[in-house]
């Protein structure tokens, strides 16, 4: 089988990795626990998945599981934060999504790894063995461009593809990466790590080239700074589903030497950029949502990241 690794079009890089897509507060835990555990046994983590697609084919629940390719179906409905006002809003959301990046060879090849060819809630069934992994259509699943109205349903099934492990995948040796959409994402997951008294002993990215392994189509922070007193938010604008009147929620906390300074309302959002002013000139550390959701959560940095 791993002479049978190689890239087959699509992004470049993509073939080289096998990729798992969770929540900031997730992506705490798995670093805690050393392991990206199955669902069965994992604890505490924030569920974006369709629950009724995993009532479809319980036998998943069992592994851990990771997609052949990043943007897909999964991340489409789930990653970062959607308006209130969208009717596809699901409960549970990736408002910070983090993404680790294991390595193809040395996961798919463990004893228990298995793999899917398409949704495997739709097949309802994990393959295994060289002849099965030959009949993979990696063309369709590394597909990134457009489809038609002929291959739409086939495409989208086959981005879906997924490499499973029976009960868990440990982080070392098989993890590669921790990447995140921008800097101010990756600084929530060093804060947050910080208050669990946890450091992490892996190699944290941001993605320098947008879209290459994050969708970028929701709502989120592209920047944040802070100076005199003033706070200066940069907004990446929802594609998909954007209010007519374009009001969205906004709450910016700043607590500063036991000072706490609150901005909370709807606002209507006509530019890229949002200063917000009357804040301790001590930056202390700031809780940001957008649309109820968590955008950001530590003291505002500003210098830069390494870039992935």
């Amino acid at each position: 089988m791993v002479a049978r690794l190689s890239a087959r079009g699509g992004r470049s890089v993509w073939p080289n990795f096998l990729y798992h897509a969770c929540d900031v507060t997730t992506a705490i835990n798995i670093v805690r626990d050393g392991e990206l555990k199955c669902r069965n046994n994992a604890t505490n983590f924030l569920d974006v998945a369709n629950s009724g697609a995993l009532g479809i084919y319980e036998g998943s629940h069992s592994c851990a599981r990771l997609y052949f390719r990043p943007k897909n179906g999964f991340h489409f409905r789930t990653e970062g934060i959607k308006c209130l006002a969208d009717p596809y809003r699901l409960q549970h959301h990736m408002s910070i999504p983090v993404m680790f990046v294991f390595d193809f060879i040395s996961v798919i090849t463990l004893p228990f790894a298995r793999f899917s060819n398409g949704n495997v809630q739709r097949s309802r069934i994990f393959l295994d063995g060289d002849t099965a992994f030959d009949t993979l259509d990696f063309d369709a699943i590394y597909h990134d461009g457009p489809t038609n109205q002929e291959n739409r349903d086939y495409i989208q099934n086959q981005r879906m593809s997924e490499v499973s492990v029976e009960s868990c995948v440990s982080l070392q040796p098989h993890l590669r990466a921790i990447v995140f959409r921008t800097q101010t994402d990756m600084h929530t997951f060093e804060h947050l790590l910080a208050q669990s008294g946890l450091t992490c002993a892996y190699k944290t990215f941001v993605e320098r080239v947008r879209g290459t392994l994050f969708l970028a189509r929701a709502f989120y922070l592209n920047d944040l700074t802070f100076s005199n007193g003033t706070v200066t938010l940069t907004f990446n604008f929802p594609v998909d589903f954007t209010p007519a009147d374009r009001n969205f929620k906004l709450f910016v906390q700043q607590t500063s030497g036991g000072n706490v300074a609150t901005y909370d309302k709807t606002f209507q959002l006509k530019a890229p950029n949002l200063n917000i002013s009357n804040y301790s000139t001590t930056p202390g550390t700031w809780v940001i949502r957008l649309e109820e959701q968590l955008a950001f959560r530590g003291p505002i940095k500003s210098e830069a990241s390494e870039l992935f």
